[in-house]
C-alpha cells in the first residue's frame, strides 16, 4: 500500500502521533520528576520539553477538522469527565486498600477532586498524578472555545485561510503578555493564547500535508530562527525551555512547533510503519487513559529515589533514568490498557442498554 492511508472516520496518523505523544510525556515526566532529584544534563531536560502537552493540543485541533459539531464536543467532554471520576474513584479505593490512608476527609473533598484535579495533598505518594491534571481544565475550555469558533466560521462561510489572521492575532497577544508580564489579552489568558495557536495550527494541518520536503525544511529553519530570535529579544537563553512553559512563552511556542512540522512532514510518508504499529495507535485512540495512568507510574520511581538518597550517591543519571523510564513505560502502559478496556466495556454496556430502551 503505497498511497496515503484513507479511512472514512479516523486519520490513523493522528492516532499514531498521539500515541507517540503519550510515550513522549512518559519520557518528559521521567526526566522532569526523577531527573530533578538525580543530577541530569540540562540538555536532556530541555529536549524532553519539545515532546509534550502542546503536541496533544495540536493533534486535538487536527481532529477537529473532521468533526467540531458542538453536540459531539459536549458529549466527548462529558465522557472525559466521567472517565476521570471513575479513574480517580478507583485510584482512591486501591490507594486506600494498599496504603491504608488517604487525605480525603469528606464527600465534599472527594467531589472537589473530581472537578479540580490539582490538589497534590490527597494522594501524597502519587504526586505526578494531580500535578499532571492542570492540563484537563485548560483542554476542556479550549475544546469548547475552539469548537464554537469553528462552528461560527462554518456558519459564516469564512475560508480556512483567514484563520491565519486569528493565529497572528493570538501570537501578538502572547508576545504582548510576555513583554508586560500580563495575565490576559482581550479576555484570553496566556494559556488560551498559546494553546489556541496550537489548536488552530492543527486544524489547518490538512492544507499543509503532502508538500515537498524542501518546503518543510524551509519552514523548520524559519521556526528555528524565530525560536532563537525570540529568546534574544526577551533576554532568555534559547536552550532554557524549563523557565518558559509556565506561563507559556512565545519562545516555547516556536520550540513546540518543531514537533508540529515533523508530524506534518511525515503524514502520508510512513504508511507501513503506521499500519504495523497497532499498539501505538491503540495508545493514541485511548490517550486519555494513558495520560491518567502515567501520573501513577511516574510517581513511583520519583518517590522511591526521593526516599532513598543513597541511590543517587551510588548511581548516576545514566543508570537511574533509563531504569525509571523503563518502569514508567511498562507500568504506565499496563495501567492505561486496563483502564482503556474498562472504559470500552462500560461504553459497550451503556450502548446495549440504550438499544434495548429504544426498541
Amino acid at each position: 500500500m503505497n498511497d496515503k492511508i484513507s479511512v472514512k472516520t479516523r486519520d490513523l496518523y493522528i492516532d499514531f502521533f498521539r500515541g507517540g505523544a503519550v510515550l513522549a510525556i512518559l519520557l518528559h515526566h521521567t526526566v522532569f520528576w526523577t531527573g530533578d532529584i538525580v543530577p541530569s544534563p540540562n540538555l536532556l531536560r530541555n529536549v524532553s520539553r519539545l515532546l509534550e502537552v502542546p503536541l496533544f493540543v495540536y493533534l486535538a485541533g487536527w481532529s477537529a477538522k473532521y468533526s467540531h459539531r458542538l453536540d459531539k464536543v459536549f458529549m466527548n467532554l462529558i465522557k472525559i469527565w466521567l472517565k476521570w471520576i471513575l479513574f480517580i474513584s478507583l485510584t482512591d479505593l486501591i490507594y486506600f486498600v494498599v496504603i491504608k490512608s488517604i487525605n480525603i476527609t469528606s464527600p465534599i473533598q472527594w467531589v472537589y477532586q473530581c472537578y479540580y484535579y490539582t490538589d497534590a495533598s490527597w494522594i501524597p505518594l502519587l504526586p505526578v498524578l494531580p500535578a499532571s491534571m492542570w492540563f484537563m481544565p485548560m483542554f476542556i475550555a479550549l475544546e469548547l472555545l475552539g469548537s464554537c469558533f469553528l462552528m461560527f466560521k462554518d456558519r459564516l462561510n469564512i475560508e480556512d485561510r483567514n484563520i491565519y489572521y486569528v493565529i497572528l492575532f493570538l501570537m501578538i497577544g502572547l508576545s504582548y503578555l510576555n513583554l508586560i508580564n500580563g495575565d490576559s489579552w482581550f479576555l484570553l489568558s496566556r494559556n488560551m493564547c498559546f494553546y489556541g495557536i496550537m489548536y488552530l495550527v492543527g486544524y489547518l494541518s490538512n492544507d499543509l500535508i503532502n508538500k515537498k520536503f524542501r518546503f518543510y525544511l524551509v519552514v523548520l529553519l524559519i521556526d528555528l530562527l524565530c525560536w532563537f530570535l525570540s529568546g534574544k529579544l526577551f533576554g532568555i537563553a534559547a536552550k532554557d525551555l524549563v523557565s518558559v512553559k509556565f506561563p507559556p512563552h512565545i519562545m516555547y511556542l516556536f520550540a513546540s512547533l518543531i514537533c508540529v512540522i515533523v508530524c506534518i512532514s511525515l503524514h502520508g510518508r510512513m504508511n507501513s510503519i503506521v499500519e504495523k504499529l497497532k499498539p501505538i495507535r491503540f495508545i493514541g485512540r485511548n490517550s486519555l487513559s494513558f495520560y491518567f495512568s502515567q501520573g501513577i507510574a511516574c510517581s513511583v520511581p520519583y518517590m522511591y529515589v526521593q526516599n532513598n538518597p543513597h541511590i543517587v550517591e551510588k548511581y548516576s543519571w545514566k543508570t537511574i533514568l533509563p531504569v525509571a523510564l523503563l518502569f514508567n513505560v511498562v507500568v504506565g502502559i499496563s495501567i492505561g490498557s486496563i483502564f482503556s478496556y474498562l472504559f470500552l466495556f462500560i461504553e459497550r454496556q451503556i450502548k446495549k442498554v440504550n438499544c434495548k430502551i429504544n426498541k
